[in-house]
């Protein structure tokens, strides 16, 4: 069997302390898009100015790091095997979103419009962006949560000094790790960087990395008064997966947020738009429980078509799997030990040590604490998640209905997604050996960290955003070409780059 995978880090956020901050405006960037003499609720002239407000979805994030351009990996310089560094940002939705309306045509550095006015990170970006090993089978960071590019995050002058193009001010000014309520009211980072081990349950400050570097060219102001003094036409609002990732990740130690205060904030981050003269639209949730970041346990003992069983075979190239001699017994082991029943969770970062422990045919130690170390959620909590992603999305809607806003729903794309019937999502005609898109692990739809999409998935969902403004607006906006975005998707099964390294150069799932 190959080594199994190694490491992996999910960005959740932390709590808020509001700080001062200092640092110099800068000139908004001249527009690119048809031009209109005022906000108009047909036509054009809506497009005049269109700002992005969100978290890691909006801003472009891909496998755990925000990146602005596309370098060779550090740790293995010259290196023929290993993938780069590849540039997250350029292929966000709001990205494609932005070159769709501008005409701006994506290449393999992204669309120039988009290029011109999102705050781009250099490499190797902020966070701890993953990227596989020199023989493609374990992920790991070429910079450490509070190293590199993170270390100078915490300064005005040290977070633009990471930035490729620190004299522009963006308007896409969506901070990763943020919450809603954060949104509203974080002015500065928290406090100094604090290392954290990686791990699935562990609480990165991503709002705090995260806010000067995208933040430093609107001093003293949060992410809603910046997006607001940009003037916007249109104003996308994405807001609410990290109040739902915090509650689960750190096992019901954090919130959850109350769905009416999501629903309070976001009615004033989105009537705060409007009185700036803004049109809104506001994306809802997927659920986050259906993200390969999250692995279900649906039987007990476990069965060979089980999605752990089926990760599993992903992840070591069909090396282990349901008809293996005794695997589905240990991994039921495991399950039962951690006293996890039908309904539970493990999330991604607990599957390395079951496959460790399944390959050694037990007699490594059976993996044991996953629910205290943040990898597991018991049944009845992953319940209460559920709940909770429900409610919010009732809240959205709510908001969208009092306020006027245009509602995109992406919680019923991603559903059928899951189940394998949302038409589009299907590149035409998948190469049989790699199919395309499904939400499993490698599946085409995120990235290495099993959350955040992929640049496939970026454009679906950028498509959704088109289609709603569309439809609400009179616009003519030209959707994505979602199988151009997919041959060039470093994490597409079927794409023309996905050969890089020995992992994704494998079977597809």
């Amino acid at each position: 069997m190959k080594p199994i995978l190694a490491v992996l880090t999910v960005l959740t956020a932390c709590a808020l302390v509001a700080c001062s901050s200092s640092g110099s405006n800068q000139t908004v960037p001249a527009n690119t898009y048809p031009t209109g003499s005022a906000p108009s609720t047909t036509g054009n002239a809506v497009l005049a100015r269109v700002v992005g407000v969100g978290d890691s979805l909006t801003a472009g994030e891909e496998s755990d790091g925000l990146v602005g351009v596309t370098a060779a990996n550090p740790l293995f310089p010259g290196s023929s095997v290993t993938p780069d560094i590849v540039a997250s940002q350029p292929f966000g939705f709001w990205a494609d979103l932005y070159n769709q309306i501008a005409a701006s045509p994506i290449s393999a550095t992204g669309g120039a419009a988009a290029n011109a006015v999102l705050p781009l990170i250099q490499s190797p970006g902020i966070g701890t962006f993953l990227v596989f090993n020199s023989s493609g089978t374990s992920l790991i960071s070429p910079q450490t949560s509070c190293g590199g590019l993170n270390a100078s995050a915490f300064t005005v002058s040290g977070a633009l000094s990471t930035r490729v193009n620190p004299s522009v001010t963006p308007l896409d000014v969506a901070v990763p790790g943020q919450l809603v309520h954060e949104a509203l009211y974080q002015i500065a980072p928290q406090g100094p960087c604090q290392a954290v081990s990686a791990g699935a349950g562990s609480l990165f400050g991503a709002e705090t990395t995260n806010f000067y570097p995208i933040l430093a060219n609107f001093p003293g102001m949060t992410q809603i008064q910046a997006a607001r003094s940009l003037k916007p036409t249109l104003t996308t609002v994405w807001l609410g997966h990290n109040d739902l990732l915090k509650y689960a990740l750190s096992g019901g130690a954090f919130g959850p947020t109350p769905a009416s205060s999501i629903q309070s904030d976001l009615t004033t981050i989105v009537q705060t738009l409007q009185q700036a003269g803004s049109q809104v639209v506001i994306g809802n949730l997927v659920d986050v429980l259906t993200t390969p970041l999250f692995v279900s346990i649906p039987n007990l003992p476990v069965g060979a078509t089980d999605p752990i069983m089926t990760d599993i075979a992903i992840l070591t190239s069909g090396a282990i799997t349901g008809a293996t001699p005794g695997a589905t017994t240990l991994v039921s082991n495991v399950i039962t030990t951690n006293n996890l029943t039908a309904g539970s969770y493990l999330t991604f970062a607990a599957v390395p040590a079951v496959i460790t422990y399944v390959a050694s045919g037990g007699a490594a130690p059976v993996p044991t604490g996953l629910v205290a170390a943040g990898e597991a959620l018991p049944a009845a909590f992953a319940t209460q998640v559920q709940t909770e992603n429900n409610a919010y999305n009732t809240a959205i809607a709510a908001v969208a209905a009092s306020t006027g806003a245009t509602l995109v729903d992406i919680h019923s794309v991603y559903t059928q997604l899951l189940a394998g019937t949302y038409a589009p999502a299907l590149i035409a005609p998948p190469p049989a050996a790699h199919p395309c898109c499904f939400l499993v692990p490698f599946g085409g739809l995120t990235g290495n960290d099993m959350l955040h999409p992929s640049y496939t998935g970026y454009a679906l969902i950028a498509n959704l955003w088109i289609a709603a403004i569309n439809q609400k607006f009179g616009t003519t906006i030209t959707a994505v070409n979602v199988p151009a975005i997919n041959a060039m998707d470093p994490y597409a099964p079927n794409s023309a780059v996905f050969g890089l390294g020995t992992r994704r150069g494998g079977t597809a799932p």
